[in-house]
């Protein structure tokens, strides 16, 4: 498991980790504020280059929890300051 950054804060609460430990699940983390702009775009490149086409192949998926339209966002951001969001939230743009 590979933990870039950390925007809910740092303090998990009620985290059973007997089935990370089963599985012998490693964690990695890094936060990226530190980094140069060089850097960030570097790793953006190759994010690019090599996790995107397997998010087209569906070898993997991102968890998305809602899609929203853009006309919510005031609800949206009330449910994110609440913690009430598992995965992604889209917001849903019409043009």
């Amino acid at each position: 498991m590979i933990l870039i950054g950390i925007l809910g804060g740092t303090v998990v609460e009620k985290v059973n980790l007997m089935e990370p430990l089963l599985k012998r699940v490693q964690l990695k983390g890094n936060l990226l504020t530190p980094r140069s702009d060089e850097y960030k775009k570097e790793l953006t490149e190759e994010f690019a280059s090599k996790a995107m086409p397997l998010f087209f192949q569906n070898e993997i998926r991102a968890i998305v929890g809602h899609v929203f339209p853009f006309e919510e966002i005031k609800r949206v951001h009330e449910q994110m300051e609440a913690k009430k969001n598992l995965g992604k939230i889209i917001l849903q743009v019409n043009t």
